[in-house]
């Protein structure tokens, strides 16, 4: 604490420049004390310029000039940190896709409530305010800075919209299932289809979520914007799933094609196909030469075998038995950021494919706009018919680029998390099973007849 010395005061800074103190000096000869005009003076000579309290120092001196007490002169302005606006959720999508464990400790893979139904009107979320701060100034007026707070915006997304009644609720627009993508909130209509889909439904697209009451055969493919529910099996098809994706079936290949969902899978099993989800793979019996890749966990719980094949998953794998008593060779990769990795560069490429559109899209809209302008008239119907498509084409294409963006947003901040990936076997692993990450791998050439779990310790892979 630096002490600045007068003739009959002391007037000295604190230490963090907010406040500056006055007393006077033992002994001090009362006729002879500063007047206001030469301690102002003197504060600024010394840089004190902000806070300033002229009524204190006038109070010092008229008061008794007790040398014991100390008068503040000078105050700074604290900063007033920003509070972040909020979320709440009136839907608690963090426990979708995750089993149910029950009292006795055993899990319930058919509770995983994946696909959840919502009626127009329900309510989605709500917006809680925050607030901006306020810069602070020393009393030598240096600013001290507030952080930059991002103001979190409702998240809108198909089929949801604001609550005529209030402002910061959102709202489910049409009846359907509700599905929480990246940072987006959508609600996708349901398309029902009552038998298989073969040749008699040829390959199904909706924008929204399908509901297919049968299985869906060899060599078809089913896009959904939203979630799949299949009755039956997946018979070596192409899946693309904008939610969550429930077989209550299984799914098998022969790897020729990928089963994909942007949320969670769950199956009854999985046999020698190649499944891919952001989120958590959940299967209830059995995975056996499959390749299965999840942004999140793995979990295979009931009968619980992963047997040959390739797993990886960017969290954990929970499985009751990992092989088999014939060696068969099964793979099991832990705190990999494939999947994740995968859609960012998916997700950069459907951007700059986007950004292309939209500049072919303003080129047509400019060789529109300028045709009738160079030809001195107004526009025709049918131009304008064509503008007001174009202008339509522009918006969507800009809608789509921003949820990849938000998207994108999400996994770099997921890849930015501190984790700790593990491997749980509830039972036994047998010899011939591999266990790796991105540093280190280890090679079972004897099983183990007991519940551990293995996670990286060091350099190493170790069983606890």
């Amino acid at each position: 604490m630096a002490q600045l010395l007068l003739k009959k005061v002391t007037i000295w800074t604190s230490d963090d420049a907010m406040e500056v103190y006055l007393k006077f000096n033992k002994d001090a000869d009362p006729s002879a004390m500063p007047a206001v005009e030469e301690i102002m003076a003197y504060l600024d000579s010394i840089g004190i310029v902000y806070g300033i309290s002229e009524a204190e120092i006038r109070r010092a001196r008229e008061s008794s000039r007790d040398p014991s007490v100390v008068y503040v002169i000078a105050r700074g302005s604290s900063a007033e940190l920003p509070v972040e606006n909020r979320i709440e959720y009136f839907i608690d999508f963090e426990k979708t896709g995750q089993p149910k464990v029950l009292n006795s400790g055993s899990v319930d893979v058919k509770d995983l409530q994946l696909i959840i139904p919502i009626a127009a009107g329900d309510k989605i979320a709500k917006k809680i305010p925050g607030k901006f701060g306020r810069a602070g100034r020393t009393v030598k007026g240096e600013p001290i800075p507030i952080p930059l707070v991002k103001m979190v915006e409702l998240p809108k997304g198909l089929n949801t919209g604001i609550s005529t009644d209030d402002q910061l609720l959102l709202v489910a627009l049409k009846t359907g299932n509700v599905v929480k993508t990246g940072s987006v909130v959508n609600v996708f209509e349901e398309h029902v289809i009552d038998r298989d889909v073969d040749f008699s439904t040829g390959n199904i697209s909706h924008s929204g979520s399908i509901r297919i009451n049968g299985s869906i055969r060899s060599g078809f493919s089913v896009v959904a914007g939203g979630n799949i529910f299949v009755k039956g099996n997946i018979e070596d098809a192409r899946i693309e799933c904008g939610g969550n994706l429930v077989v209550q079936g299984g799914i098998t290949g022969n790897m020729k094609n990928i089963v994909f969902a942007q949320a969670n899978i769950e199956a009854l099993y999985i046999n020698g196909q190649h499944v891919r989800a952001l989120g958590n793979i959940t299967v209830q019996d059995e995975c056996v030469n499959a390749k299965l890749e999840a942004g999140d966990s793995i979990y295979v719980w009931k009968k619980g075998v992963i047997v040959g094949g390739e797993t990886y998953a960017f969290n954990k794998v929970d499985a009751r038995t990992l092989g088999s008593e014939g060696g068969v060779y099964t793979d099991i990769y832990f705190g990999i950021d494939t999947v994740l990795r995968k859609r960012l560069a998916e997700l950069g490429s459907f951007k700059a494919k986007g950004n292309q559109k939209c500049s072919e899209i303003r080129r047509k809209l400019f060789a529109c706009v300028k045709q009738a302008v160079g030809s001195n008239r107004e526009l025709l119907d049918a131009e304008q018919q064509t503008l007001k498509g174009l202008k339509t084409q522009l918006t969507d294409e800009y809608e789509k680029i921003t949820k990849q963006e938000q998207e994108e947003e999400k996994i770099n901040a997921k890849l930015g998390e501190e984790t700790h990936p593990q491997v749980t076997v509830r039972t036994k692993v047998f010899p011939g099973v591999k266990l790796a990450t991105n540093t280190t791998s280890i090679f079972l050439n004897e099983g183990k007849n007991l519940s551990c779990t293995f996670m990286v310790k060091g350099a190493n892979i170790i069983a606890i």
